[in-house]
């Protein structure tokens, strides 16, 4: 579909970084001119919002863990645990 009045510029971009566009548009109709002035980059733009996400869900559940119990429950049991030896019956040593 062609729509009138519009205009479309590719351009491949060489090296990657950040960039400004301008765009200047004169409306002869109007007599004004309209400027537009925008940055973008170019390539990797970093993570983003995600490290963000994952620390405050992860806070959140160490959150709830806390207010439960659940956390002082299982450092309880971690400190009142006494290491224990088994010994395992059968193996290749049994016959000797």
């Amino acid at each position: 579909m062609i729509e009138p009045d519009v205009f479309t510029v590719v351009h491949e971009f060489k090296d990657e970084g950040s960039y400004i566009g301008i765009v200047n548009v004169f409306a002869e109709t109007e007599g004004r001119r309209h400027v537009a002035v925008f940055p973008f980059d170019v390539g990797f733009t970093g993570l983003g919002y995600w490290p963000w996400v994952i620390t405050a869900i992860v806070l959140v559940q160490l959150q709830y863990l806390w207010m439960s119990g659940h956390l002082s429950r299982w450092r309880q049991r971690r400190r009142s645990r006494a290491p224990e030896l088994q010994i395992l019956k059968g193996g290749m040593d049994e016959g000797r």
